[in-house]
């Protein structure tokens, strides 16, 4: 016989043992990141070791160590709650009809593996009755899901560095 504590266990739904990372890449092997964020479009790329600015044309970063932080934030997107195991047609309530975000990583081990790329990942409206969440979809899983706010604080820091 089964104890109460096992039987909880045994009827969690299936996405609550899938994996819940909407973006999943090694941070030290990316070499270009291709993000809109609130309408302008960015491309971060690391040629020779050393994070510069594509997109905008003309801007640079006021440290290199603002674009790690991003890595480092975005290998950590991990969906909070699940809002919908289907993407639905119309994407609208979730704000994923015109997201505030789209990230892409590209990553490489070499030139012997070439470039993967990780994504994108869609960042969409505040959550309606919590505020530290946002709604958001990725390639990677099918559905709606919940992530911390944080990330998308953790992109406008990161762009306050672009001039």
């Amino acid at each position: 016989l089964l104890n109460e504590i096992d039987v909880i266990a045994l009827t969690k739904p299936e996405s609550y043992f899938k994996n819940k990372n909407l973006l999943s890449f090694t941070p030290n092997e990316v070499v270009r990141i291709a993000m809109t964020f609130d309408g302008t479009n960015y491309v971060f790329e690391k040629p020779r070791g050393f994070w510069v600015v594509k997109q905008p044309s003309g801007k640079t970063l006021s440290s290199d160590s603002d674009i790690d932080a991003l890595v480092k934030a975005l290998s950590e997107v991990r969906l909070a709650a699940v809002e919908r195991d289907t993407l639905p047609e119309d994407l609208t309530p979730y704000g994923l009809d015109n997201p505030l975000a789209v990230v892409q990583v590209m990553t490489s081990k070499g030139k012997e593996t070439g470039i993967v790329t990780v994504g994108p990942l869609k960042i969409g409206s505040p959550a309606t009755d919590d505020d530290q969440m946002r709604f958001a979809a990725s390639d990677a899983r099918p559905g709606v899901y919940r992530i911390r706010q944080a990330v998308v604080d953790e992109i406008r820091e990161t762009l306050k560095g672009v001039q």
